[in-house]
């Protein structure tokens, strides 16, 4: 029997009886290690309730025993990120292999299948050391003309000019 919530070890008083720690009772107990919530039985914890480990956040991330908000360089996939500290609309681009919802989620463009793919000369986005799209540079087919280019070497017509590849002519 109880009086008031602290007679009771749970710290829960109903209706003059001891009432055991459910995860909606207001209160931190049980094995909680935040109010309602952490800890084996309960949902993972907001951004500033208690943390054994980020096991017990909702951000993944305990930082000396309280849960912290996801940041872009805290080594767990977390917010809105796509991948470990990258993707998504605040952290930086993702590298090949780590995950992702389009394209603008990774520094080459390509998303494939939920993964950043590294930069091909078939993938239809100008990424790597392509000049244009899938063309020019060191090691895709050359520009037709018209398409953008850094040197003669880019364009199949052997001329760049300003900036683009053009049809040779006999001044060139």
């Amino acid at each position: 029997t109880c009086n008031a919530a602290s007679d009771c070890q749970s710290g829960v008083c109903s209706g003059g009886k001891c009432a055991a720690p459910t995860c909606s009772d207001t209160v931190k107990n049980g094995a909680e290690t935040g109010v309602d919530c952490g800890g084996p039985v309960c949902s993972k914890c907001p951004t500033g309730q208690g943390c054994i480990s980020g096991n017990d956040c909702q951000s993944g991330v305990c930082n000396n025993g309280v849960c912290a908000a996801p940041t872009c360089s805290d080594t767990v996939k977390n917010g809105a990120e796509t991948g470990v500290d990258c993707g998504g609309p605040i952290c930086s681009k993702c590298p090949t292999g780590q995950g992702c919802i389009s394209g603008n989620d990774c520094q080459s463009g390509v998303c494939s299948n939920g993964t950043c793919v590294a930069p091909s000369c078939s993938d239809m986005v100008k990424n790597g050391s392509e000049t244009d799209v899938d063309c020019g540079g060191p090691t895709c087919a050359k520009c037709e003309d018209g398409k953008t280019c850094n040197a003669a070497s880019d364009c199949q017509s052997g001329v760049c000019s300003g900036g683009k590849c053009a049809a040779p002519t006999c001044s060139d």
